[in-house]
């Protein structure tokens, strides 16, 4: 697996997060 390939999946998990931590904030 690539570096590039690892950081992007890495960035989809932290905006998936980020998501659910705004909508939990309201």
């Amino acid at each position: 697996v690539s570096r590039n390939a690892c950081i992007a999946a890495l960035v989809q998990v932290k905006d998936a997060i980020a998501d659910h931590g705004v909508s939990r904030m309201g």
